[in-house]
């Protein structure tokens, strides 16, 4: 990436005439590597220059921006895209909700996923998943289940990676039975779980049997369906030992 700056470095001080194209190329360098202050320079450049800017440049500002950790950065280039009236496009969106995650801005995240809807922009997966984990870090868990209720009315298919994200947000805020309830749904709705599913879930259960202090019908369907999801995921061995010695003293205490 050094030497592509480089070369941009003798390009700008050539007779050759800089167009938007060999800015880009230069931003997206620094995009791949997260080099968001020098993506912020040459974005400065730019700007001040007449040439017109579009979607590409706008995104790769607020990429390298987002993955330098510099959230509120790519949140200010995100709304100067909209005041300059440039056309977000999904790539746009999901920069920005990115951005939100690293910050915890859960309202704008909401907002932003808001905006596609506006813009009918096509809402995947990869979006709400990142919103619903922002809500769920963010101890928003009502808002975390909302949003996979919409995904459903609007047919994006839940994946896992939706799953442990909801389950999370749910166990994170003590919504224990909720959080095992959606790990049955994700079981019910063929989802694979991962190893994350299968932490996530067990931790959840016991904390809801050390907070009752028994087995309900809901843990006790949980712990089979755990038992046997178990089984089937790679690197699961310790989620089966802290499962089994769990469910192994509470059998002696009852």
């Amino acid at each position: 990436w050094e030497t592509a700056l480089q070369l941009f470095s003798v390009t700008a001080q050539s007779k050759v005439e800089l167009d938007v194209a060999i800015f880009n190329a230069a931003i997206s360098t620094c995009e791949k590597v997260a080099e968001w202050t020098k993506a912020m320079q040459l974005f400065s450049v730019i700007a001040a220059s007449e040439v017109e800017l579009g979607a590409i440049t706008y995104n790769a500002v607020i990429s390298a921006c987002e993955k330098g950790g510099e959230w509120e950065k790519a949140l200010l280039i995100f709304r100067l895209m909209a005041q300059n009236l440039v056309q977000s496009d999904a790539i746009t969106f999901n920069a920005a909700i990115s951005a939100c995650e690293k910050g915890r801005e859960w309202a704008t995240a909401l907002h932003i996923l808001d905006m596609m809807v506006r813009s009918e922009v096509r809402i995947g997966e990869i979006s709400y998943n990142a919103v619903i984990s922002v809500c769920g870090s963010s101890g928003k868990w009502q808002k975390a289940l909302q949003l996979v209720g919409s995904m459903v009315q609007w047919k994006v298919e839940p994946s896992t990676i939706t799953y442990n994200a909801s389950i999370r947000a749910c166990a994170r805020s003590g919504e224990l039975e909720k959080a095992m309830q959606l790990f049955i749904i994700s079981g019910l709705s063929r989802v694979e779980p991962d190893t994350t599913t299968c932490d996530a879930a067990v931790s959840a259960f016991e904390q809801d049997g050390n907070k009752h202090g028994n087995i309900s019908s809901l843990l006790a369907t949980v712990a089979q369906k755990l038992q046997s999801a178990l089984q089937s995921v790679p690197g699961s061995r310790r989620a089966i030992h802290e499962l089994s010695s769990f469910s192994l003293g509470w059998s002696r205490s009852a």
